[in-house]
Formats: C-alpha cells, sequence, structure tokens
C-alpha cells in the first residue's frame, strides 16, 4: 500500500480538494478510494476493487488515491495511466455524483514512491512534510496489540488513542467541527509467542504478507477477518470498556493475533464523534470493508455502520439536488501528522553523522571527500578524526592530527555551515589506536591537572576551527586494559563540561553497546554530556566463527541464553534501565556489512565460517564492505543473492552466488533503515547516529538515488529540508502555535486517524530547536 508511512511507509500526505457547496453543519463522511486496489486478483480477485464497486450514496466525500506532482512543474499529473485513464476511473469516479447530487469527489495527492523519488518537490511545495505512525506496528515486533485504540487502557502509560490526539488538537485551538476522526478498516498482526492472548501480548513478529491482499506484512483487511472468524474457528474477544476494538485469535499453532475494528466498534467511534462535535469520519480505506457480504453481515457493513450512526445528527445526501449551504471555493490541506509527543520529547530527532575523513584517501567510485556530504541530510556532522596530541598542542598553532597546518578539508567541512546555518559540526577524538597509547594515559587522564589542561586545550582548539563541540569516543570494553578507568573517564568529562561552558560547546560521548558496568558509569554520565552515540552495530564479526548480522534490532528465536542481549533493542533498554534519558540517547545504524567466508553450503545465520570475507575492491577491509559494494554485487553486478527477512528482528544478509569462497555479509538496507527510523521515534530516543556517510552509495552506483541509506533515514526522522521556510509554524509551544487563527476559508481536515498518530515527536514541529 503506498499510503501512509506508519505501518510500512512514510508518506508526504497532501490532499487537495477544490470543491463548492460544502456543508457548514453537515457530518463529513470521508472514503478513502485507493485505484490499486484493481491489482488485487490473488484468490480468484475476491480482494478487487473497482469504482463500480463505491456506494455513493453511504459517504459524503471520496477521496481517489493517488495523483502525482512533477519535479520540475509541481504540475499535478496522472500516476497510474493504464487504470485512470485507459480503464476510465478517472471518469467513472467523477460520474458518481450522477448517483448522489450532493457527494463530492477529490483527488489525493501524494504516495510514497512519488514523495520519495529523490527530489525535494514536495517540501517545495509546502515547505515542510510531516510525519504519521500507527499507535502500534511492526516496528513492535515482539508485542501485539491494537493499532486503533480509542481511549487508554489503565495499564498503558504513553498516549497512543485517538481520545487523547482529538482533546490534544482541540487544546491547541484547532475547531472541534474542523476534525475528522480516521476509523481503520484493516487490522494488524502478530504471532504469538505464548498462550496469552490479551493485549499486550507476546510475539515472535509479525504475520508474514499474504491472504488476499499480499500487500504488507501484518494487514488483513476486514472481509479477511470476519471470514477467518466465521469460517476457520478463530476466537474473537471483545474489550468489555470499549477503550479498543476487537482483537481475533487462530486456533492453529503458532497463533495469529489480529486487532482491528468491526461495525460495533466503528458505532462506538461514531459516538464518540457526535458526541465531541466532531466534523466526522475518515474512512481508510472502503476496499477494506466485506464489500461483497462474504460474511453475511450485508454489504459495506462498517461503513454502512458509519453513516447509519452519523445520519441520527444529520439530514440525509439530498437526491434532488437540495441546497446544503455554500463555502467559498475550498483549497482544504490535509498532511499526515505525527502527534505531539505532549511531556514527553519536545526536541527534534537529531541525526548525527559520522565523516571518516580516511575515505578521502579511497580510490575510484570510493574516494568520498567533504565535497560530496549534503549538509541539509543531518543535523551534526562528526569529523573524524583528531588525535589526543593535536588537541594538546593545538596552543601552538598546531592542526589536526600531527600537522602544523589544519588541513583545507577540515576547513571546508566546518563551513558546511555557511549552507545550512542550523548544522553542527563536532569533531570526534579517541580510538583504540589512540587510546592504547601511553599518551593518552600519560598526557590526558594522568591527574586531575592534565585533565584540566586537555580540557582548556580542547576549548582553544575547538574555538581555533570553528566546532560546534567535542565527540569524545570511549570504546573499551577490556576492563584489563590500564586505559579503560571509569572513575577517571567522569573525572575527564567533568573537566571537559566545566571548560565548555563559557563557549556553550557541545559535549558527547561515543560508547560501544555492551551491557558491562566496568566501561561505564551510566548514571553519572547522564549530567555531563549533551549526548550519547549509542554504537548499536559491530555485535558481532569475523573474529567470531559464525556468520550473523552485526546490527540485529531484535533477539532471534535461534539465540539461546547468553546471547538473547546481543541487539539494537537490548542495548538500547540497558542504557535507560540504568536511569539515562531516552532524550540523549542516540542510536546507532550501521552503512557498512560485516562479512565471512562461508566453510559449508548453509547460508541462513548463523551460518558456519572460515574467517572474514574478502576486502571490497574501495574499502579494502577483510571482514566489511561498504553499503554501495554491497548493493553493486546485488543490483547491478548481480552475483550475490540478498534475503530479508519478513519480521525486520534484523537486517537483509547477502551471499555471493559461486559456491568456492563464498562471501556472506550482513547489513542494513533502506528498509531496515526506515524501520530502525520509525524504532527511533516509538521509543522516544534522541535520534540516530549513523556510521558513516562514506559508506552510502553517495555516487548513484546502484541505481536508487544518491546517498540512498541517509535520505530515508532523513525523511524518516523528518530532518530533510528543516532549513526550508514552514507552511505552517509552531514548535509546539501555545505562544507560537494556534490553530484557531487559520484563515476561515481554509478548512484543515485533520485526519486524526487511530491508526495515523504515535507520540514521540511534535505536531506542526517545523521550526524545532536542535542540539
Amino acid at each position: 500500500m503506498d499510503l501512509l508511512f506508519g505501518l510500512f511507509k512514510m508518506v508526504i500526505f497532501l490532499l487537495l480538494f477544490i470543491s463548492s457547496m460544502l456543508s457548514t453543519n453537515g457530518i463529513l463522511i470521508l472514503c478513502s478510494f485507493p485505484n490499486w486496489a484493481v491489482y488485487r486478483t490473488k484468490i480468484a480477485g475476491l480482494g478487487q476493487y473497482t469504482v463500480d464497486n463505491i456506494d455513493p450514496q453511504l459517504c459524503t466525500h471520496v477521496l481517489y488515491q493517488f495523483a502525482i506532482l512533477d519535479k520540475k512543474t509541481l504540475e499535478i499529473s496522472v500516476k497510474d495511466n493504464t487504470v485512470d485513464i485507459d480503464n476510465n476511473f478517472y471518469e467513472k469516479f467523477a460520474a458518481l455524483k450522477n448517483k448522489n447530487s450532493q457527494l463530492k469527489t477529490m483527488i489525493t495527492l501524494g504516495s510514497w514512491e512519488d514523495a520519495n523519488d529523490g527530489t525535494d518537490k514536495y517540501s517545495r511545495l509546502i515547505a515542510n512534510a510531516l510525519r504519521t505512525f500507527y499507535f502500534h506496528g511492526d516496528w513492535e515486533p515482539t508485542k501485539a496489540d491494537h493499532h486503533s485504540p480509542l481511549r487508554k487502557r489503565p495499564w498503558e502509560i504513553d498516549n497512543k488513542n485517538s481520545d487523547f490526539a482529538v482533546t490534544y488538537w482541540i487544546g491547541k485551538g484547532l475547531l472541534a467541527n474542523k476534525i475528522a476522526l480516521g476509523i481503520p478498516f484493516f487490522g494488524l498482526s502478530w504471532l504469538l509467542s505464548s498462550d496469552n492472548i490479551v493485549p499486550p501480548a507476546a510475539a515472535s513478529g509479525v504475520v508474514p504478507a499474504g491472504g488476499v491482499l499480499g500487500e504488507a506484512d501484518g494487514k488483513m483487511a476486514y472481509y479477511e477477518i470476519c471470514d477467518a472468524i466465521r469460517t476457520k474457528q478463530w476466537q474473537r474477544v471483545r474489550d468489555p470498556s470499549q477503550a479498543i476494538g476487537p482483537y481475533a485469535v487462530s486456533p492453529n499453532h503458532p497463533r495469529t493475533w489480529v486487532g482491528y475494528d468491526d461495525p460495533e466498534m466503528a458505532a462506538v467511534k461514531s459516538r464518540y464523534i457526535l458526541s465531541k462535535g466532531l466534523a466526522g469520519a475518515f474512512l481508510w480505506d472502503i476496499s477494506y470493508d466485506d464489500f461483497r457480504n462474504t460474511c453475511g453481515g450485508g454489504f459495506n457493513p462498517i461503513t454502512t455502520t458509519i453513516y447509519n450512526t452519523l445520519n441520527g445528527n444529520w439530514h440525509t445526501p439530498h437526491q434532488d439536488g437540495g441546497e446544503m449551504g455554500q463555502w467559498p471555493t475550498l483549497l482544504v490541506v490535509a498532511v499526515s501528522w505525527t502527534l505531539c509527543n505532549v511531556g514527553f520529547a519536545s526536541a527534534a530527532p537529531r541525526l548525527v553523522c559520522y565523516f571518516n575523513s580516511g575515505a578521502s584517501l579511497r580510490k575510484g567510485n570510493g574516494h568520498f571527500t567533504v565535497d560530496n556530504i549534503d549538509p541539509f541530510l543531518c543535523t551534526h556532522l562528526i569529523y573524524v578524526s583528531a588525535t589526543f596530541e593535536g588537541i594538546i598542542n593545538a596552543g601552538k598553532q598546531e592542526g589536526l592530527g600531527r600537522s602544523k597546518n589544519l588541513d583545507p578539508s577540515v576547513t571546508k567541512f566546518v563551513q558546511l555551515k555557511t549552507r545550512n546555518p542550523k548544522l553542527k559540526t563536532m569533531v570526534s577524538v579517541g580510538s583504540w589506536i589512540g587510546y592504547q597509547s601511553t599518551q593518552y594515559v600519560e598526557k590526558v587522564t594522568d591527574s586531575g591537572n592534565s585533565m584540566v589542561a586537555f580540557a582548556d586545550a580542547a576549548v582553544q582548539f575547538l574555538s581555533r576551527y570553528g566546532f560546534d563541540g567535542l565527540d569524545f569516543s570511549w570504546p573499551w570494553e577490556d576492563v584489563t586494559s590500564a586505559a579503560n578507568n571509569p572513575r577517571n573517564f567522569v573525572r575527564l568529562l567533568e573537566a571537559l563540561k566545566n571548560a565548555f561552558k563559557s563557549g556553550g560547546y557541545l559535549l558527547s560521548i561515543a560508547v560501544i553497546a555492551n551491557h558491562s558496568d566496568s566501561s561505564y558509569n551510566i548514571p553519572k554520565l547522564e549530567r555531563l554530556v549533551d549526548f550519547v552515540n549509542l554504537k548499536s552495530y559491530n555485535m558481532t564479526g569475523s573474529w567470531k566463527s559464525m556468520a550473523d548480522h552485526h546490527a540485529p534490532l531484535y533477539p532471534r528465536k535461534w539465540e539461546g541464553p547468553g546471547n538473547e542481549n546481543n541487539n539494537v533493542d537490548s542495548m538500547v533498554s540497558y542504557w535507560i534501565n540504568q536511569g539515562f534519558p531516552e532524550s540523549k540517547i542516540n542510536m546507532g545504524i550501521p552503512f557498512f556489512g560485516n562479512s565471512w567466508t562461508l566453510s559449508s553450503g548453509a547460508y541462513n545465520p548463523p551460518a558456519a565460517a572460515s574467517g572474514p570475507g574478502a576486502a571490497g575492491p574501495f574499502t579494502a577491509t577483510q571482514g566489511e564492505l561498504a553499503f554501495y559494494e554491497i548493493c553493486q554485487h546485488v543490483r547491478v553486478d548481480k552475483d550475490f543473492k540478498a534475503v530479508r527477512s519478513s519480521s525486520r528482528l534484523n537486517g537483509p544478509f547477502a551471499y555471493s552466488l559461486h559456491t568456492s569462497g563464498r562471501i556472506w555479509v550482513g547489513y542494513d538496507d533502506t528498509d531496515m533503515v526506515v524501520y530502525k527510523g520509525k524504532y527511533i521515534i516509538s521509543r522516544q530516543l534522541g535520534g540516530a547516529v549513523v556510521w558513516d556517510i562514506s559508506m552510502d552509495d553517495f555516487q548513484n552506483s546502484c541505481g536508487t538515488g544518491r546517498n540512498p541509506l541517509l535520505v530515508s533515514l532523513s525523511r524518516t526522522l523528518n530532518v530533510m529540508d528543516r532549513h526550508a521556510q514552514p507552511f505552517l509554524s509552531g514548535s509546539c509551544r501555545p505562544s507560537s502555535f494556534n490553530l484557531a487563527n487559520l484563515s476561515s476559508v481554509m478548512l484543515l481536515t485533520l485526519i486524526i486517524t487511530s491508526y495515523l498518530l504515535v507520540s514521540p515527536t511534535c505536531i506542526m514541529q517545523v521550526k524545532r530547536s536542535q542540539e
């Protein structure tokens, strides 16, 4: 499905209504029609839905999905000529008004593919596009829960429900009669991992794509759910409090669990709409209703229920063309919003990007310099790296490393801020090599005086070269090393923090992902740093004899005792449980893969390996491949086969097709990067940190656009184009955000769908503060 970046994709979602004769008093029933439903031809075409299946008497407005935007002229154009023009869908759709003269037919502009075509056309059109999510979905593969709660349940901490969203918007000044509450006609499903079926129920992952829809993992149309209950003995359970709709569970193991809204819950939500005085309902989408009466409840039972319930407080559309009252011609813009995380995180997510200056030494298509950096894709850029000696000698006019003169590339790096004034540039100090030197121990942490001297030198260093802050890498997990002294590290950070106060410099630390208290005194770090860059990758590598993904998001079924913590979610939870605030955690996402040479024909992880994989042609490091080297094998040379996990517990892996010395590599692709971005938002983390931007496909060698990983993540975290002038500004502060002041000739149809909203970042957060 093209729409919604909630369960599966982010969308820049603009509805352009050009309409007149709109009632100022009537209840709205906005019905979305997806033209791609015509392609649902699986299982004898039972899911195929066309314009001919639309009942024009049940809706006040029908929304045709989608048209697209020309990237140069910004003109609206046809998305699917075969369906829209050749099969006369446009003509038939518009003709629905002949059956109901009061019906409004509209076109929806924007789709996932169109919004992510590598251009900034939507940003140029409205300056910024905000994001939206389901309340629960496939980014939470281990927890089955209803994706569309009406009200908060007693055990919940977060305000992930429709009532909170409606109340919040009204509290911000938006009139209730300008809000259309969304009601989903589909359910989201998981595979249960225990006998408990009461949400939130333990799950092993979402249900793979299949069935009549075959569109997205975990998704089932209402007609599929009601048929499973009717013919396959699925158990249906209702919530007596009606805070959520029903859920159904299959009798077979592993049991499938699905939460959804049925006609009864649709009636509850419709009565809620009336009690709140809302504008009406937004239905996504009518092709998921039981339009064939498969379950014996009548044709379109959910749509009909909503119509009948709301009809008690408004007049039936006239068939004689009677007047309904007029408004001026309207331009209605409905944007897919992200609910303001009131009381949660008020700042926009960070996207911290490491730039490995050593990439400038690579040859050919691997050659990456400051000139290749897009300064609008990240909130913070970190130059890797300075040496301790270089900082200590800053007062002697010595620059980065051991050079007496500043490298011109560093000057260029810092000057990226002239192109994007909101960008923060930082410099990284510390590496395994740096820590192994006696100079680090003797000159930096030897005594309190040496720490203060180093901190003072760091201030001079940052000031001289124009950096905004220092990122201190602390990679130790070897407790026997003399350099690994957590107490001294805290003392050093205290000295740096005190020295940085007058200049307002940022201080961050980069830490490895482990569960060891011997490397980090986490409770004391919180007050000393602006944020922590969690290196949640390299959890395994060619130093081990089994090929496996080095940055899994969640534990996998086959992992036994001792390995259950070897995943990103566990690392994030560990830091949070140690008292470190979510808002200061940047979760690491790798732009590289770790590789092995397999020792047998088996390639499913964990796969037996004999050693590291061969070095890439550009990165020239055994056991590691840049993303652009991997996609070259998979997409261009096609000598590797990629295998993706439908559960997204980890990213894909690829293996070479030649059997002799077969190479295996585990990595994150654009789909997994977006998925991790959603995770970051759902966990209300501070943001993401990537290692490193020189390993993205910056040359577009694989034909998916320049910097596909970084662009996808930047869009997901709403970083891209923050520098543009906003269409609607507001920072979630009441003084700067008053929806009541919108022009009376503009109707902002807020699609507060239960399946559209989650609460990690701010509504209308166009101008957001950055660290």
